[in-house]
């Protein structure tokens, strides 16, 4: 069997193999193809806004609770919310939490590496300890299964870096979108341009994470 091995500019998809070599964006540089991108991540940069706010309010408001019967509510439970809930009217929070549990079992990177270190196993016996204090459930079940309790430490603090980190990406897209209905905005170079600037500038913030138990300050990541 012989290979054949197409030259570039014979290639069926030159076009975009040169666009990619020379630094351009794959997309077509016309004011149609900028307004369907910026709205695009504009409906994504709406989601996201969503799935930061509950997955960070999971890791901070539901600490270590074996039924978060109503995690997804942010804290504001009514009938109202209750039956579009019931309906499935809503956000599908759970995707959220479907792509947070595929980064804890690849594990990876610089997170997973501090959440198997000392330091964190340290911080978490502290916050675990003042959590299960006095607790007629979590005593025996930390006692009997030693690594569960580590373990949901471990998940939560997924929760708050996914959460942080689509945080940061909502609002590149929103101002991007801001910014091309006042104008500023009008080819695909410079919606390129916004992203990497948003994403450059949020590289050096730093990913934290801590928990109020008992009145308590814990930090988890410092």
């Amino acid at each position: 069997m012989t290979n054949t091995i197409l030259k570039c500019n014979n290639h069926p998809l030159s076009v975009y193999i040169n666009r990619l070599k020379s630094g351009q964006a794959l997309l077509k540089d016309t004011p149609e193809n900028v307004l369907e991108v910026v709205g695009i991540l504009k409906s994504y940069g709406i989601v996201l806004d969503a799935y930061s706010k509950n997955l960070i309010y999971i890791a901070e408001h539901q600490f270590l609770e074996l039924f978060p019967f109503f995690k997804y509510f942010n804290g504001k439970i009514s009938l109202g919310k209750l039956l579009k809930f019931w309906w499935h009217d809503r956000i599908n929070y759970e995707y959220a939490e479907y792509c947070m549990r595929g980064m804890l079992w690849h594990g990876g990177g610089g997170l997973d590496k501090y959440l198997d270190s000392p330091e964190f196993q340290q911080l978490a016996k502290a916050v675990i300890d003042a959590k299960i204090t006095g607790n007629l459930m979590l005593m025996p079940l930390n006692q009997l299964f030693p690594e569960f309790l580590p373990d949901m430490v471990r998940q939560q603090a997924y929760y708050s870096a996914l959460g942080q980190f689509w945080r940061v990406m909502s609002d590149i897209f929103m101002t991007l979108s801001d910014k091309y209905d006042q104008g500023k905005i009008t080819s695909i170079p410079q919606v390129v341009d916004h992203i990497l600037s948003g994403l450059v500038a949020a590289a050096n913030l730093p990913i934290t994470y801590a928990v109020n138990v008992k009145s308590k300050h814990y930090e988890i990541i410092p």
